[in-house]
């Protein structure tokens, strides 16, 4: 045991929480630049002055994991890291774990040695109490940004007022970058460049099956390679999702909120966040067999992505479109865990009103979500009945509130008067591709059942922001 070493883990806690603790651009931007610069350099800087021969194996996304040369200095970095973390941010934490590790393990079987130091790891999270939440009196204020915690430091918004922040939202404020004239400055520009203004698109990206595919990693430089690889893979998918759409009125018109290895949130013009979630995912399974040939896993299937996406209004609160779109997200998981993790997958939401559809009770379930073909299609479907009346597609929409028979036939009474034929055959063929026109499955439905399935309602949703324009 004397020439054991030990691998030490850390994961920061709650980490879109602290994101999103405000609805504010500056904070956001403030809280994304601090905790990048307390995950790539303080945290690497503390430990190295503590134990000076420890190994990054790698530190970024919001984790780090390194290898030292005793338990005693295992427990020591864990409580300086957590420390600065605390000291830092004032409200966010980090939780380390550590374990022993052989040279034989560290030789041959380092994946699995770390996933079982992510059980630990985990156990550890979840020993940590939920944050007791301060008494205010009445006569404190709360801080103009959060309203979570009493005001302590006074600041000037961009508009020269004052606002009185509490301390780890002034944290926040002063870790923001300047201004960056080719990025808008706050949420409700963004969606001034948006088609049809006033939207946005939310967009929460994750990798499929990471953790098997890091089970199987057997040295610490492979875990190296990938932990640091498919962080600029996803970086690259992210650029060259985003590249084609240059720029509007002199801005780009999307904002990088969070890249964390595989993870990825990016918040874009409405009419852009679709294309931009398909291309995101195709581009990174396409660049995938490369990262995975320099770990020596050539012969697994390509990494793939599952996306979940969020069309609303430019206020909606960033929390809720957060959350929504960890829903998405987990729905389009479950559409590539049916492929087989063959491919990616997106959910989407569209969300017209300050409830969303989830206080609506559908008659009906979307096709939603789709594979990254599938979804292609329907972008396709949609700018080929780009001229198609939009009262008589809001005709079928409605209908399929009222009964099966009832949206039948307003689908079908519509695709009878459609002219000129073109726009005929556009509604035809996207009936024929959702599953409808069969036998016993007459349009808009896809398929019979207890609860009929429409890709009808899906079209239509995200009709206003499939522009023909770039």
């Amino acid at each position: 045991m004397s020439n054991d070493e030990w691998v030490v883990a850390f994961d920061t806690d709650r980490i879109k929480d602290y994101l999103f603790a405000t609805n504010k651009l500056k904070e956001i931007r403030g809280a994304s630049e601090l905790l990048v610069e307390l995950n790539e350099k303080r945290t690497n800087q503390v430990v190295h002055e503590i134990c000076p021969a420890a190994d990054t194996v790698y530190a970024a996304g919001g984790g780090a994991l390194f290898i030292v040369p005793s338990e005693a200095c295992a427990k020591r970095v864990c409580d300086a890291v957590e420390k600065l973390y605390r000291q830092e941010t004032v409200i966010a934490g980090i939780t380390g774990a550590y374990l022993p590790l052989t040279p034989a393990t560290r030789e041959k079987d380092f994946g699995q040695r770390v996933q079982d130091l992510g059980f630990l790891l985990r156990r550890n999270k979840a020993r940590k109490a939920e944050q007791t939440a301060l008494s205010v009196a009445p006569y404190l204020h709360l801080c103009d940004a959060c309203g979570r915690h009493p005001a302590a430091h006074r600041r000037r918004d961009e508009k020269g007022q004052d606002l009185l922040l509490c301390r780890a939202c002034t944290v926040k404020r002063d870790h923001a970058p300047g201004d960056r004239p080719n990025e808008p400055p706050d949420f409700s520009e963004l969606g001034d460049l948006s088609h049809p203004p006033g939207y946005l698109g939310f967009i929460h990206a994750d990798g499929n099956l990471m953790g098997n595919l890091l089970k199987r990693l057997k040295t610490d430089q492979d875990y190296h390679r990938f932990a640091t690889g498919v962080m600029e893979l996803m970086a690259e998918a992210r650029r060259t999702a985003t590249g084609p759409f240059g720029r509007r009125q002199g801005r780009q018109p999307y904002i990088e909120l969070l890249l964390g290895g595989d993870d990825l949130l990016l918040v874009t013009a409405a009419d852009l966040a679709l294309p931009v979630a398909r291309d995101l995912a195709k581009t990174f399974e396409k660049g995938s067999p490369e990262l995975l040939a320099q770990v020596r896993q050539e012969g697994q299937p390509p990494l793939t992505l599952s996306v979940g996406v969020v069309l609303a209004h430019a206020d909606y609160p960033i929390a809720e479109l957060h959350r929504l779109s960890v829903e998405r997200l987990r729905n389009a998981k479950r559409r590539s865990f049916e492929t087989g993790y063959a491919t990616g997958a997106v959910d989407f939401e569209v969300v017209t009103s300050a409830v969303g559809y989830e206080a609506e009770e559908h008659p009906y379930c979307n096709k939603r979500p789709y594979t990254l073909s599938e979804l292609d299609e329907l972008l396709q479907y949609t700018h080929q009945l780009r001229d198609f009346p939009t009262s008589q597609l809001q005709a079928m929409y409605e209908s399929l509130y009222v009964s099966e028979t009832t949206a039948t036939l307003t689908c079908l009474l519509a695709l009878a008067r459609a002219r000129p034929r073109r726009r005929q055959q556009a509604l035809r063929d996207f009936f024929l591709w959702s599953g409808s026109l069969k036998p016993h499955c007459l349009p808009p439905w896809c398929k019979p059942g207890k609860t009929p399935q429409t890709a009808l309602a899906d079209l239509v949703e995200i009709y206003p922001f499939v522009s023909e324009r770039r």
